[in-house]
């Protein structure tokens, strides 16, 4: 008995590492299907992450690969959540595409903060550099938690146009008991830069002008898995007398280990 006693002394502090650093991988595929109702043929895209935490920082590694305008391309990128002080974290994010499908090169950055009665903040920059375009956004958010639901506002400023307002994104996310589960529903508005630098090689417009809304979810299931599912329309505006409706949904599957 006093072995056994002895033995359990000795093994708690590893299994309490073990228990501490317990699913702190996750790998994850994602499938996503954008279709059109004119011009052009579907948009499909496929994204392979690996994400670990460690104890001051998390990283995830991204693979992308696309099928759009009938041709293939990858693009790879790296995100970094680095905990700066109680309260206080980042977004760090790089990215690179040999191809014209995706930017060039994108880069982002942005400081979250906890404020009193349950609100978040944020302030960052994102820079995407396309063969036509460089559009260099200022963005931020403002969030505010209320028993199982998170509200969350975030404009987008391009300091490069002449419009300095680029687009604006609203979000409602309810969480369930655990919080890898939720349910969320985004509405946007705006000129979408990012999209802009995709078609301005197809067709001559100044401006693209979206409306956009999406619903998704994600649940946990047998404990190691995780599965995402969403729909979303968007309705592109080239011009007044010219516009596009985009309908997406996506997949994913999640496994932590």
């Amino acid at each position: 008995m006093r072995k056994i006693i002895i033995l359990i002394f000795i093994l708690a502090p590893i299994f309490n590492v073990i228990s501490q650093t317990k699913y702190q991988n996750k790998a994850t595929l994602n499938y996503e299907l954008n279709a059109f109702d004119r011009d052009f043929t579907p948009w499909h895209q496929v994204y392979l992450e690996y994400s670990r935490k460690f104890q001051p920082v998390s990283i995830i590694i991204r693979t992308n690969y696309a099928h759009r305008f009938d041709k293939d391309a990858i693009q790879f990128e790296a995100d970094a959540y680095p905990k700066i002080v109680k309260g206080t974290y980042a977004y760090l994010n790089l990215g690179y595409s040999p191809s014209d499908i995706f930017p060039k090169f994108r880069a982002g950055a942005e400081i979250f903060q906890s404020l009193p009665h349950s609100f978040e903040a944020s302030a960052g920059i994102r820079y995407l550099k396309f063969d036509s375009s460089e559009p260099f956004l200022i963005t931020g958010s403002v969030g505010k938690y209320a028993g199982n639901y998170l509200f969350t506002v975030r404009p987008f400023f391009n300091t490069k146009k002449e419009r300095v307002f680029s687009s604006i994104q609203f979000s409602v996310r309810r969480y369930f008991p655990d919080p890898d589960s939720y349910i969320a529903v985004l509405f946007g508005l705006g000129f979408s830069d990012e999209e802009k630098g995709l078609f301005t090689d197809v067709e001559d417009t100044k401006a693209l002008y979206s409306q956009k809304g999406e619903i998704s979810l994600n649940y946990k299931i047998f404990e190691r898995f995780i599965v995402k599912t969403s729909l979303s329309y968007e309705h592109l505006e080239f011009a007044p007398d010219k516009y596009r409706n985009k309908f997406g949904a996506e997949a994913g599957l999640s496994y932590l280990f």
